[in-house]
């Protein structure tokens, strides 16, 4: 069904990326407005781009915990370095590991996810 909550459409996501990731599917781009209020927020500040980076990188953690307790190894590439500390201070899931979207593409194998979070 539709949800009803942001804690729901993150549910629904996570689901069908294991679904994708199952079926084979190496590519997948998963997107949504981070947070309910998000077009009320367009205005451009400092704080507005806090609050969707802080949401985004909620969503993010959430995705890695979920495939790490799958049995998947994660990298979490970000675009900034501000997402990258964002990420790294709100404590990254077991066998998942973080760096910056430049240069060389992390040294990934058969049973990992590579996640990117492009900047906000």
């Amino acid at each position: 069904g539709v949800p009803r909550s942001y804690d729901e459409i993150h549910d629904q996501a996570i689901a069908a990326i294991g679904v994708g990731l199952s079926g084979g599917l190496r590519r997948m781009e998963v997107e949504f407005p981070p947070i309910p209020s998000m077009n009320k927020l367009g205005d451009g500040s400092a704080s507005s781009q806090r609050v969707v980076r802080e949401a985004n990188v909620g969503f993010v953690l959430k995705v890695a915990s979920a495939l790490s307790r799958s049995g998947w190894g994660v990298w979490i590439l970000c675009g900034d370095g501000s997402t990258l500390e964002e990420v790294q201070k709100s404590g990254l899931p077991p066998a998942t590991q973080a760096g910056l979207l430049r240069g060389t593409p992390p040294p990934t194998g058969p049973t990992d996810v590579v996640l990117v979070h492009p900047p906000a």
